[in-house]
């Protein structure tokens, strides 16, 4: 699957620079604290740690800002 049928579009690629190693992914669904991720090599698990997920108001900034 690409990106930009998850609606990646060229200004955003633009914007996102991944360090070595990493890769753009898109958070498509959450399950108990727990963020589904889907980039082009396929979906994956993930969860937030440490300081930002500490320091956000409310699950609502988690979604907006993932």
């Amino acid at each position: 699957m690409e990106l930009s049928e998850l609606g990646l579009d060229g200004a955003l690629a633009e914007q996102a620079e991944c360090a070595s190693g990493l890769h753009l992914a898109r958070v498509v669904a959450v399950d108990r604290g727990h963020f589904v991720v889907r980039s082009e090599r396929g979906e994956a698990l993930a969860e937030l740690t440490g300081k930002f997920l500490y320091t956000a108001d409310s699950s609502a900034k988690l979604k907006g800002s993932a």
